[in-house]
């Protein structure tokens, strides 16, 4: 059995110019007065022209941030060691940035910190011959988080940690740095 509604008489009259009144304002706001489907694909195709231009400028921003930490790293027993703060607490940025560090030198060991909207991302990613060494990026991710009340984990050559107090952010990458440091020798 199928149920069908239906609008009839004046009724009718005044849905069609309500929706016709809706849709001439959505054309007005799109900036094609009568043309609501043309204005809606320019706008589309302009958000996603947008969305490019911010993604390519988001990659140039983050080259720049790693050449910046990548000045600043030391070289301990062959091993460039690269600590420092991310613009984000988003850990997969964060991964991104340490991969575009770890990727300039043959051996390297990255540890970086960020904050966002009260929350603190860490994220260690070592490569082979880091790991090798003796570094183990969960451990050092895992005693970077304690310090800024949080956790996390991974493997040996990446891993990544979240915590609730961002005050005490600079205090986890100092410790982060110094157990790798401890553990190169330094």
């Amino acid at each position: 059995m199928r149920r069908i509604e239906a609008i009839t008489g004046p009724a009718a009259i005044d849905w069609f110019r309500e929706r016709s009144a809706v849709l001439d304002e959505t054309a007005a706001v799109l900036g094609a007065p009568n043309d609501a489907l043309g204005g809606a694909r320019r706008t589309s195709a302009r958000l996603e022209e947008l969305e490019q231009a911010s993604s390519a400028a988001g990659r140039e921003a983050a080259g720049e941030r790693a050449e910046e930490l990548i000045g600043v790293g030391s070289l301990i027993a062959g091993i460039k060691v690269v600590v420092g703060r991310g613009e984000n607490a988003d850990q997969n940025a964060l991964l991104e940035l340490a991969d575009r560090i770890k990727g300039s030198s043959t051996e390297a060991a990255v540890v970086l910190g960020g904050i966002e909207d009260e929350r603190v991302g860490i994220v260690a990613s070592f490569s082979e011959g880091a790991v090798a060494a003796g570094l183990n990026a969960n451990e050092v991710v895992q005693e970077a988080a304690g310090i800024v009340g949080g956790g996390g984990g991974g493997r040996a050559n990446v891993a990544r940690a979240g915590g609730r107090d961002p005050r005490k952010l600079d205090q986890a990458l100092e410790a982060a740095r110094g157990a790798v440091e401890r553990i190169l020798g330094a």
